[in-house]
């Protein structure tokens, strides 16, 4: 559930939930939840936890796929919230649960956003059909006010794998090389209800063969507009014979759709009266491998582009960064290439300092100018940090049991930040400025983290997020009394 940018691939339909055949039997009752900042920045939207204002919403442990998910009943793997102390650690006296859903879903990078006063997520459907039998394949998109009194079900999935993002105004899925949206933006907020009434569906794109999108690290309610309302993708063509594809960006809202680059944007102007198709070395099919959003502004692309020449197969140029800025666009010439390779993981740093590459089991810095060896063995890249101007990579190596740093701007030897800490779940590693929470590598899998700016020489202690549910708190006080 990082805040990254992903590519997944999945087969998915859109179920209206008028037309549900499943028995909706839930009602959406909970005590009234005092507190909430529904007016403030909402940080790091799209993972396992969100702070807004004085809290910081999580999903509290880890349990995994479940055999009933009805309101009301889950305490570990619900969202919950606890308000945050003056040192940026958090009360976990104060944690309550605001959302009592199971928030467990199959793509495991997909969380949970929230936008003003409402907590958005996705949770596994297990109503019954007329038969009886319970759904093993439908996900819920639902939404619940931040003191708990109003929950919507925006619609119905008949997928648990699927990608997917959630916006202000609309959910957008992939499946099938299309971009598709759930528009929930006419729904009213004033009470709960469980048939999505008021949202509405359709396409966003088609032909899509790569795509990035990403939250905004911080998002106010009102504000204007921002590089993370993008989605940016490759679009082939209907005729096929062509032997390019086109880059391009659209907002989640169906707005300022552009083409940032196509079959003329390398050529000159004498090349293109003379006709593209003399150009064969000019004209590129793109394929989007990051975004790094690095401002309201400005995101960097970070891609490659291959060439055919005659009736050979096309051949990689190379992998390149670029970027794009509002009111400015995507300039050609801006373009800084990276590698001759394809590079299958680029870590985006920025456009001034590059990226981090994979290749032959290690990581390598480029920038545009050079490239030198960063990580000189198999790693899991957690997250790039900017402290005192030097930019810092941390990562775990191969058994995942410490999380190491290295400068890569300024080359500092590898250094110990944490160890024996993660849990063998499948669930990424997950941010908040410069705390990583993960779950915990003991039988309980609860949420903990570990705060990156506070390592000073020795390595820095975890510290738990959250609430054991009441087995799980009798087993471990259980298992820790003084003999």
């Amino acid at each position: 559930m990082k805040k990254k940018l992903l590519i997944v691939v999945a087969l998915v339909a859109l179920v209206i939930i008028s037309a549900l055949t499943l028995t909706a039997c839930n009602k959406f009752k909970w005590d009234k939840i005092d507190g909430g900042n529904a007016s403030a920045a909402s940080i790091s939207n799209g993972g396992y936890v969100v702070e807004q204002g004085d809290y910081v919403y999580f999903v509290n442990g880890y349990v995994g796929s479940v055999d009933s998910n009805d309101w009301g009943k889950a305490y570990k793997q619900s969202i919950m919230r606890c308000k945050k102390n003056a040192d940026g650690t958090y009360d976990n006296s104060t944690a309550v649960v605001v959302v009592p859903k199971s928030i467990y879903y199959d793509n495991q990078k997909a969380g949970f956003a929230i936008f003003g006063n409402f907590i958005y997520y996705a949770t596994p459907n297990l109503e019954k059909d007329k038969s009886g039998t319970a759904s093993t394949t439908h996900t819920d998109f639902m939404r619940t006010s931040l003191d708990g009194t109003i929950t919507q079900r925006i619609a119905t999935l008949n997928s648990r794998s699927n990608d997917f993002i959630f916006t202000p105004t609309r959910i957008l899925y992939y499946t099938s090389n299309t971009i598709n949206y759930i528009d929930f933006s006419k729904m009213s907020t004033k009470k709960s209800t469980n048939n999505g009434k008021g949202a509405t569906s359709g396409v966003l794109a088609e032909n899509v063969s790569s795509y990035f999108w990403g939250y905004d690290a911080e998002y106010t309610v009102g504000q204007g507009e921002s590089v993370a309302d993008y989605v940016f993708y490759t679009q082939t063509l209907t005729n096929s014979y062509e032997k390019y594809n086109e880059l391009k960006a659209i907002r989640y809202d169906g707005c300022n759709g552009t083409t940032l680059a196509t079959v003329i944007t390398y050529l000159t102007a004498d090349e293109i009266a003379n006709g593209y198709t003399n150009y064969p070395e000019k004209v590129f099919t793109f394929s989007l491998k990051n975004v790094k959003i690095e401002s309201d502004n400005q995101a960097t692309l970070y891609y490659t582009k291959s060439v055919q020449l005659g009736t050979s197969s096309a051949t990689v140029v190379g992998t390149f960064e670029n970027k794009f800025v509002l009111g400015t666009g995507f300039i050609a010439a801006a373009e800084k290439q990276l590698s001759t390779q394809d590079i299958s993981e680029v870590i985006g740093i920025s456009y001034d300092k590059g990226a981090l590459i994979a290749s032959d089991s290690k990581y390598y810095y480029a920038d545009g100018t050079d490239t030198k060896l960063a990580i000189n063995k198999s790693a899991t890249v957690l997250t790039t940090l900017e402290i005192n101007n030097n930019t810092y990579v941390y990562y775990l190596d191969s058994d995942k049991e410490k999380i190491y740093r290295v400068g890569i701007t300024a080359q500092d030897n590898e250094t110990v930040i944490a160890e024996d800490c993660f849990a063998d779940v499948s669930y990424d590693i997950d941010f908040v400025g410069s705390k990583v929470f993960y779950f915990g590598e003991d039988e309980y899998s609860y949420i903990h983290y570990v705060d990156l700016s506070k390592y000073a020489g020795e390595e820095v202690k975890a510290t738990l997020l959250g609430k054991f549910n009441s087995e799980d708190q009798a087993k471990y006080d259980e298992d820790n009394k003084e003999d």
